[in-house]
């Protein structure tokens, strides 16, 4: 038998059972997780209330010292997580304390049942 026809034979097999079926191995090896920051470090990220800094920083520090950044571009990379992450926070409190309705939208509006008055024609 021809290696064509075992790779013939190969793909064309049915299986069963489902549950006997063998997931295919993921082309991309997940990466492995990085070291956790020093307990130091933390410590300070706590104190100084850099919650997404801190959740960033070991995936960050990991990457950095695999491919030797310059440390300020690792200080920058990372208070631009803080950043994005307080900005992130902040939309969500805001749109929380508006409580407004939910599934409303411009396409639902009903002008006959507003209770703002029309606009007036402006004068030339």
């Amino acid at each position: 038998m021809s290696n064509a026809e075992r790779q013939l034979m190969m793909t064309t097999t049915a299986v069963a059972d489902p549950s006997e079926a063998v997931p295919a191995p993921s082309p991309v090896p997940p990466s492995p997780t990085p070291p956790p920051i020093p307990a130091a470090l933390e410590a300070v990220l706590r104190r100084m209330r850099f919650p997404y800094l801190r959740q960033a920083a070991p995936e960050v520090l990991a990457t950095a010292r695999s491919q030797r950044w310059d440390p300020a571009e690792v200080v920058r990379i990372l208070l631009e997580e803080e950043i994005k992450g307080r900005d992130e926070a902040t939309r969500r409190n805001h749109r929380q304390q508006a409580q407004l309705p939910s599934g409303k939208t411009f396409d639902s509006w009903r002008e006959a049942d507003s209770s703002i008055p029309a606009p007036r024609p402006s004068r030339p």
